[in-house]
């Protein structure tokens, strides 16, 4: 006898086509509660919350036979039957047939209908005050959610499978939340984010015969206040300003005189802060208070107190992606004793720009040369432009030299002081540039 190839064969069958979901058939999921006035905005003892179910299962290959929801089940917590203290039930009957009892003299409620009380009702369809024209089934939720904080409805929807005729359940949950708005709370915003990063190399060219320090270097910063009404108003606003400082208890203190001449600040309680940043070294952090101005009128310190504040800081940071390139200007042909003026110019290339002459100040030149025979290196001082004659440098006939740089780029200014006070002259400080 000859044996075949088993060969197996499988059926296959198209899936279900089911939906369930929990619908909202009245009042808000979402809350706000008021700090100010310590009410709900919906209270759901006024306005609940009433949750349904919608489900449908449907055999893709017997399109007319849909069976819908024939059955639900709340709970506050993932459906188990193995803990039914999860599980949202009605209260007694004497508490859903009790009534409001009204003096028809005052118009007064002189009782309150019990069922009031309940955090959840399920309506039975009746014609009762709690679940008059709300479909039985439906969970009406009249707790008010605590504030900042959410709460999980969990919904267990049942159907029946066309093909096997059984029982079909599904669980679908929503989320109630509550918000907390507080009417008389403020908060402060800036207009320079987290940080400003300032570049020099950005600052416009000067005016023929000036400084590139002549230029404008200021920055503002401007904070406004906000409260429930909107943007408060500067008359009806108070500010401080206050300087980042490590030996600070706090980490802030108010800026000294020195500071606030050096930075230019005439007025560090201004919602709009001026500052020159000629004296800018590094970073400088900084933190402005605010708060309403009180009802007497009278100008308050905003930093005495837990009052928002707004936090930012200044950052100097010359771009060190320019590429300095040494330019020979004279000196390429030499004596024999090789007593020739040798001339260089350094040019600035940022990308393919090449930066303009006024921004040399930005920079410090240390020009340094080496005789190409003996290898011997020698100094040739710091200056915007270099001129040498190579024979100073021990340079003679059939040597060579080679010329190099390095460039210290401009880290800030500091204000030039005696005897604890600024030096200014002609009216303005007197400041020291920095570079690194």
């Amino acid at each position: 006898m000859i044996k075949s190839v088993t060969t197996e064969s499988y059926q296959n069958y198209d899936g279900l086509l089911l939906s369930a979901e929990i619908t909202n058939l009245g009042g808000s999921k979402r809350q706000i509660y008021s700090v100010g006035t310590g009410t709900y905005e919906d209270d759901r003892q006024l306005v609940p919350c009433i949750l349904y179910g919608d489900m449908a299962v449907k055999d893709p290959a017997v399109p007319e036979m849909t069976f819908g929801m024939e059955g639900i089940d709340w709970w506050t917590d993932v459906p188990d039957d193995t803990k039914p203290q999860r599980k949202i039930t009605n209260p007694s009957a004497t508490i859903l047939d009790d009534v409001d009892v009204v003096d028809p003299e005052t118009g007064e409620i002189t009782h309150r209908a019990a069922w009031r009380d309940c955090d959840y009702l399920i309506s039975d369809g009746s014609e009762r005050p709690w679940c008059t024209d709300v479909p039985a089934g439906a969970l009406i939720v009249r707790k008010n959610v605590e504030p900042r904080t959410s709460m999980t409805i969990y919904a267990r929807l049942k159907s029946t499978d066309p093909r096997s005729m059984t029982e079909i359940t599904v669980v679908r949950h929503t989320n109630l939340t509550t918000e907390a708005f507080d009417d008389a709370s403020t908060t402060i915003k800036g207009s320079w984010g987290k940080q400003l990063v300032f570049d020099p190399l950005t600052l416009p060219e000067p005016a023929a015969g000036t400084s590139i320090f002549d230029t404008p270097w200021e920055r503002t910063v401007s904070v406004r206040l906000h409260g429930a009404e909107g943007t408060i108003a500067l008359a009806d606003s108070c500010f401080q300003w206050l300087i980042g400082d490590l030996t600070a208890p706090s980490g802030w203190r108010k800026m000294t005189d020195i500071e606030k001449t050096a930075y230019g600040i005439s007025d560090d309680t201004a919602a709009d802060l001026t500052i020159d940043l000629r004296c800018l070294y590094g970073e400088v952090k900084l933190r402005c208070y605010g708060c309403r101005l009180p009802d007497d009128g009278n100008w308050t310190d905003p930093s005495l107190a837990e009052n928002p504040f707004y936090d930012t800081s200044l950052v100097l940071k010359v771009n060190r992606d320019v590429y300095p390139l040494p330019v020979m200007e004279a000196g390429a042909q030499q004596e024999l004793d090789m007593s020739v003026p040798v001339r260089f110019d350094m040019k600035y290339k940022y990308g393919n720009t090449q930066l303009a002459d006024s921004k040399d100040e930005l920079f410090r030149n240390f020009w340094k040369g080496q005789n190409i025979r003996t290898h011997q290196k020698f100094s040739l001082g710091a200056s915007p432009k270099l001129s040498f004659r190579p024979c100073d440098y021990g340079v003679g006939y059939g040597d060579g030299f080679s010329v190099g740089c390095d460039v210290a780029v401009y880290a800030g200014c500091r204000p030039v002081s005696h005897n604890g006070s600024i030096v200014v002259n002609d009216g303005k400080m007197v400041i020291s540039p920095t570079f690194e």
